[in-house]
């Protein structure tokens, strides 16, 4: 999983339609596989609108992070909350599915995570945390 700007599916909706383009197009610039005036400017309102950014960065050897996990049995879920603010959920099922919340609102999904993946995932979006919280 490679850098990216994290955003609310609504949020991206409404870029969509102000800026007039399709949904690959921005997935293309808020994934930075494009770079143009064009993907600069959508990647710009994306983060006044609130978007995260992702780093993509791999967890480095050693690390131990203070994260607060809970395990539901009987929904197969792994919770993993950062503070009030941030809450990842991994569905334990055939597919291994992660998704993202922000203040409750869904921001990213990731689906056949694998367990190195994971690491860097939850490694980065630490390091994120951190940022907002030190902001607060």
């Amino acid at each position: 999983m490679d850098k990216q700007i994290l955003l609310p599916f609504e949020v991206r909706r409404e870029l969509s339609k102000t800026f007039r383009c399709s949904r690959n197009e921005l997935n293309r610039a808020l994934t930075y596989k494009v770079n143009s005036s064009h993907a600069n400017l959508l990647r710009s309102a994306a983060i006044e609108r609130g978007g995260l950014l992702y780093f993509g960065t791999q967890t480095p050897k050693g690390n131990s992070s203070i994260i607060r996990t809970r395990y539901d049995n009987e929904e197969g879920c792994i919770y993993q909350l950062f503070g009030d603010v941030m809450k990842l959920v991994v569905n334990l099922g055939d597919d291994c599915n992660v998704d993202v919340y922000v203040s409750d609102r869904l921001v990213a999904s990731y689906r056949h995570v694998t367990v190195l993946q994971w690491a860097d995932v939850l490694f980065s979006f630490e390091q994120i945390y951190n940022r907002v919280a030190i902001n607060d």
